[in-house]
């Protein structure tokens, strides 16, 4: 009985506890489920904070309309509050299109622990001294958001900083710099210091502060004008493992105490000047994993053997180096234990000369191998690199042909350049086989016949073809319509000549880039293209006929030029293209209609060329909503009307405006002389009137003195008349020329002396036309000017003495006008030939045949003073003295012998004697020559 009460209270017993621990673990349950119904309310103050904060911000794009409500806490863009306690801790709205101030109203928000605002543009203001009262901060980021001026030392207050971007920040040409660099030693909590970018010159002592922060982990100083001191008195890097130093143009050595940074994972002093650039020391760095030197261009770079001791080392950047070795040489460098651990290895422009040697065979783990624009000769070698993925060769010397085998050699390839060497053969399908894995295939510029059938099946993966200048027609390569992931395909000047097949704009919906320039490729294409995602596309130099066709928004660049598309320009696909749009080119073809009003609803155009058509009509107004046109070129065409001068309100980039060869009417713009970088006005052959304004004495980017050249493209080119022909300039640093050209017109008046001032100028065209007046004195300031035309107008004058000073012209065309007086000698102007003077029925001198009459007034030189008179009267009476002393002794002679009988019989029979002497010796002579001649007969 006991025993059965017992086990009763037991089991009442568990039942009690079993219930207990339910009950407790549906009121856990229940206390979650409260907190998860809990919302976290943000404090009433730091939203009226951010509230402020906002409404310092341009949003155009509406990206902080869920600022709205009550609680910032809750689905505010860039906003994060402490789930404990309610406070704003994280603000990052960096890179979302804003613009505007940073107000004081976040020095209400007391907890704030993260801050980034990069990519925000602040419109070149300094960053506000504020921020360094925000003493919770631990993260900072204000990169690339166009600060400039003194970075404030109150940054030194924010002793919790572990994190501090101030990289990519100035305005205009002004940079972010720091003065003094004393405050940097209060970030003792101090992890990440990003500075590319930022002025150091006037903290000399920068180095000296940042090696007192004990815990600094990633030091990122590029383009800093950063003073590098070869000592420390003591080395406190201590905790150092990414430490970039480039492009600050150091001319030392380097230092010793960057080898005591035994932590370092990281190294960077690329772009510099650096002297020994790898000491032996090298080897110290045990745990370095990244060495970056490339771009030092100093001559004559040794390697030391110690370099290979670098067991950790992956990628090696010596690129840009100047060398002047066989690449052989690195062999023993290579054959330590560097080979197991390397795997990208950059020797591109490092002045090597010789064969690909038989050492990079020993580099197991190589993965990159660039060296490309050496003068590397000779096969490629048949090396096994079974982990290689990436291979550059391009711009070298290499000849003969590549292995049939590569694929073996290089299961891995994705990515082979051998562009632009002397490598020849005929390559079959053998030679890709096995290349499962290529992507990148580039063998332009090469002397390459493909012989391969419309039936192979080329490597699966490929993705970006690049064969121009290689042998690959008559035919169109079918085998292209098999590659279902091609982006970009590039094949010009390959010999295609055949008709466009239909398939080639359906077979890869991932088309990014198509190049067949230079071919003989005919037939229409499709009325839309909109299907595609194409951003580049270049058809020039065919023969594709039909209207142009209906583009994708995506595309960026379009050359259809020099073919034989006809119809009108579409109205429609210009809108659908507005956002994308960078350069069009539509010369030399047979397009009609008028200019679409539409093209420049693309306020990112950059280029736009439309010469050698038919269009007609008059430029509309539209056109002034290109705002970012840089080349505009309507050459050719039949455009007529008056130009409008609110046209050119909204061109401020314009570096050519070309309209040559049209109908223009009515004045030349005045407007025109407003523009900062106009290099190129070509308005010749058309019907312009009045005179040439005067304004364009202020046109900053043809006074030669210049830098602000707005450079619209990296590599294009514009034709200019100059020298007598037309020749081709590439808009590439300062390679497009200064050129005025308003030949063919009806312009009158003088020649603006205001165009004086424009001492850019290389080449000035003005005939044609119906100017008068002189040739201006002061165009000896154009001391550029190659190629000077002021023929066939009314120019009347002498020609400037001061012509003789332009030693740089070697284009001259004075002809057909009135001019007068002897052509200066001296300088350029007398080794022209006589046509470049000729119609100037006043002119006189070398080079014509028409002497300058002594007693002829002949223009007087410019440059006279005093001592130039006194001179001329000197000789004046000088040369009268000699002709009155002449005539007076010839009288005296002569009439002594009228008077003196005697001595006038004596005269004469002295000259008797004297005649008989020399008649006598004459004959003995003649008699004597004779003689020896007949004798040696």
């Amino acid at each position: 009985m006991n025993i059965l009460l017992s086990l009763l209270l037991i089991l009442f017993l568990l039942f009690i506890n079993r219930l207990d621990v339910g009950v407790g673990a549906l009121q856990q349950q229940q206390q979650q489920q409260q907190q998860q119904d809990q919302v976290v309310v943000c404090k009433e103050d730091e939203r009226k904070a951010l509230l402020d904060f906002k409404q310092g911000l341009h949003d155009p794009y509406g990206l902080l309309s869920s600022w709205t409500g009550n609680n910032c806490c809750t689905n505010w863009k860039g906003v994060q509050c402490s789930n404990q306690t309610g406070h704003v801790e994280l603000l990052n709205l960096s890179y979302q299109n804003l613009q505007g101030e940073i107000r004081p109203s976040l020095l209400d928000l007391r907890h704030l622990r993260y801050l980034g605002l990069s990519g925000i543009y602040f419109r070149g203001v300094g960053i506000p001294a504020f921020i360094g009262s925000i003493q919770s901060l631990q993260y900072l980021d204000l990169s690339n958001a166009g600060f400039s001026g003194i970075v404030p030392y109150q940054l030194g207050n924010l002793t919790n900083l572990a994190y501090l971007d101030l990289s990519g920040n100035h305005y205009l040409w002004q940079r972010l710099r720091v003065v003094e660099s004393y405050w940097f030693s209060n970030l003792s909590s101090l992890q990440h210091l990003i500075f590319n970018g930022v002025d150091l010159s006037e903290a000399p002592d920068m180095l000296h502060s940042l090696n007192t922060l004990p815990w600094l982990f990633e030091l990122r100083l590029f383009y800093c004008n950063l003073n590098l001191p070869l000592s420390l008195p003591q080395v406190n890097f201590t905790s150092l493992q990414i430490f970039d130093l480039s492009g600050n143009n150091f001319n030392s050595t380097v230092p010793l105490w960057l080898f005591e940074l035994s932590e370092l994972l990281y190294l960077n002093l690329g772009s510099n000047q650096f002297i020994n650039l790898i000491p032996p020391v090298i080897s110290n760095l045990t745990n370095l994993k990244v060495l970056d030197l490339r771009y030092n261009y100093h001559v004559g770079v040794r390697l030391p053997k110690t370099l290979g001791d670098l067991c950790m080392l992956r990628k090696l950047g010596l690129s840009g180096n100047n060398f002047n070795i066989e690449l052989s040489e690195f062999g023993e460098i290579f054959s330590r234990c560097i080979n197991k651990s390397l795997e990208t290895l950059m020797l591109s422009d490092a002045g090597l000369v010789g064969h690909l040697p038989g050492w990079l065979a020993n580099l197991m783990s190589l993965k990159i191998l660039d060296i490309s624009d050496n003068s590397l000769y000779g096969p490629i070698p048949e090396l096994q690199l079974p982990s290689l993925q990436e291979l550059y060769l391009h711009y070298n010397e290499l000849n003969e042909t590549f292995p049939e085998n590569l694929g073996q050699l290089f299961p891995q390839l994705s990515l082979l350049s051998l562009a632009n060497n002397k490598l020849v053969g005929v390559l079959t399908k053998t030679h890709f086989a096995n290349l499962a894995n290529i992507e990148y295939l580039e063998i332009s510029s090469n002397e390459f016949i493909l012989n391969i059938s419309s039936n192979w099946v080329p490597p699966p993966r490929l993705e970006k073809i690049f064969m121009d200048g290689c042998h690959v027609g008559p035919g169109f390569p079918a085998w292209v319509q098999k590659l279902k992931d091609l982006y970009v395909i590039s094949m010009s000047n390959v010999g295609i000549s055949d008709v466009m097949p239909d398939w080639f704009w359906n077979f890869s919906l991932k088309l990014q880039g198509v190049r067949l320039s230079d071919n003989d490729i005919k037939g229409k294409l499709p009325h839309s293209l909109e299907h595609l995602n194409l951003i580049y596309v270049d058809l020039s130099h065919n023969h594709f006929e039909g209207s142009i066709p209906h583009f994708p928004p995506t595309i960026q660049m379009l050359s259809l030029s020099n073919n034989s598309f006809s119809g009108i320009i579409p109205d429609s696909w210009n809108q659908s293209i507005q956002s994308s749009l960078l350069e069009m080119d539509l010369s030399q073809n047979n397009l009609s209609g008028e200019f679409p009003a539409s093209i420049c609803a693309n306020s990112s155009l950059e280029i736009l060329r439309l010469n050698n058509n038919y269009l007609s009509g008059e430029l509309p107004l539209q056109l002034r909503n290109c705002q970012s046109l840089g080349i505009l070129d309507l050459g050719y065409n039949k455009f007529n009307g008056s130009i409008s001068t609110s046209i050119f309100d909204g061109l401020l980039y314009l570096v050519a405006l070309k309209l040559r060869s049209n109908l223009f009417s009515g004045n030349i713009p005045p407007q025109l002389g407003g523009f900062n970088f106009l290099r190129i006005i070509d308005l010749a052959h058309n019907q312009f009137s009045g005179e040439i304004p005067i304004t364009l004495g202020n046109l900053k980017d043809m006074k030669g003195s210049s830098n602000t050249t707005y450079l619209v493209v990296n590599q294009d080119e514009v034709e200019v008349e100059m020298k007598g022909g037309e020749r081709s300039y590439g808009v590439k640093g300062y390679a497009l020329p200064v050129a005025i050209d308003f030949s063919g017109n009806d312009l009158l008046g003088e020649i603006p002396k205001e165009l004086m001032s424009l001492t850019g100028l290389q080449s000035l065209h003005l005939s044609k036309n119906h100017l008068t007046g002189k040739i201006p004195e002061g165009i000896s300031e154009l001391r550029q000017l190659e190629s000077l035309d002021l023929s066939i107008n009314n120019l009347s004058g002498v020609i400037p003495e001061s012509m003789t000073l332009l030693t740089s012209l070697d284009d001259l065309n004075l002809s057909f006008n009135e001019l007068s007086g002897k052509i200066p000698s001296g300088g350029q102007l007398q080794t022209f030939s006589a046509s470049v003077y000729s119609n100037n029925y006043n002119l006189c001198g070398f080079p014509l045949e028409i002497k300058c009459n002594v007693d002829k007034q002949s223009q007087s030189p410019i440059f006279r003073n005093d001592e130039d008179f006194l001179e001329d009267d000197e000789r004046r009476w000088f040369y009268t003295s000699m002709g009155f002393g002449f005539a007076f002794g010839l009288l005296a002679f002569c009439g002594a012998l009228i008077i003196k009988r005697r001595w006038c019989f004596t005269y004469f029979q002295l000259l008797d004697n004297l005649f008989d002497w020399m008649y006598v010796t004459m004959v003995v002579n003649f008699n004597k020559m004779k003689k020896l001649f007949l004798e040696e007969k």
